[in-house]
């Protein structure tokens, strides 16, 4: 229930159920869609049906297009977060879009990555609030979409792209076994690694700058420290290209950090 007030603000406290036979022609309609204007997804902003409405989804849009995808929206609003609210909803969605109202640079790494990332629950997750944190995001793979926010994505994109990270495997700190961890608890790493080459994210969760060493299990990702180099590519409105020697200390600026490219 939605109800507009003085001064642009409004009382959205209430959540209404909508459950009624109405649901059975929501669904039908869902599947007229599907068969007559063959799209190939669905955005789903707040929706307030449970999970056996949305199984009933799922199963119509995998009849009629089994690539399709489901993405899930949603706000902070008066609950504990839409992590509880749509734990159910998980197995049956492809992507998340939590990020309306959240405060990440308050947010702790535990938050991040419980409320935020998607990664327990085997989804991926994008930000939104003012664009989120672009370093930050990207110890949990994520990025703002395109078009949201000060910062334009395309150029961390970019370096994906060039970096080849659809064949590449990513570890985060959260790992006990991640073989690139800081020598800084409240700096982490997380890796993106492929055979010969490895990209580590880091990043700051401080309010003060910060510096870290990384510890490298060298055996595990496949180089020679002999033969290594720890390289910060160019990345637009990211960060300066510059290099770094493996034991040498990496400044991070308060909520920013450095995407890094190991290789020999």
């Amino acid at each position: 229930w939605y109800t507009p007030l003085p001064n642009e603000t409004s009382d959205a406290a209430l959540v209404l159920n909508p459950f009624s036979r109405w649901i059975n022609y929501y669904l039908e309609g869902l599947d007229w869609m599907m068969k007559n204007y063959k799209i190939d997804g669905l955005y789903m902003d707040d929706v307030s049906f449970d999970r056996p409405v949305l199984k009933r989804m799922r199963k119509i849009m995998y009849t009629n297009n089994p690539g399709a995808l489901i993405d899930l929206h949603s706000h902070r609003q008066y609950s504990a977060g839409p992590m509880n609210q749509y734990t159910g909803f998980f197995p049956y969605v492809d992507r998340l879009w939590f990020g309306e109202g959240f405060l990440y640079n308050q947010m702790n790494p535990d938050e991040w990555f419980v409320t935020f990332s998607g990664i327990p629950f085997g989804v991926m997750s994008e930000m939104l609030q003012d664009g989120g944190n672009r370093f930050l995001g990207m110890v949990y793979g994520a990025t703002a979409r395109h078009s949201y926010g000060q910062f334009s994505p395309v150029p961390v994109w970019n370096l994906w792209k060039s970096f080849g990270i659809e064949d590449a495997k990513m570890i985060g700190y959260w790992n006990d076994l991640c073989p690139v961890w800081t020598d800084n608890p409240i700096v982490k790493a997380t890796i993106y690694v492929k055979p010969g080459k490895t990209l580590v994210s880091i990043g700051n969760f401080d309010t003060q700058e910060q510096e870290t060493r990384l510890n490298i299990d060298w055996k595990a990702l496949g180089l020679d420290p002999e033969k290594a180099r720890i390289t910060a590519p160019e990345v637009k409105d990211f960060q300066n290209t510059r290099q770094f020697k493996p034991d040498e200390p990496i400044p991070v600026k308060p909520k920013e950090g450095w995407l890094l490219i190991i290789e020999e």
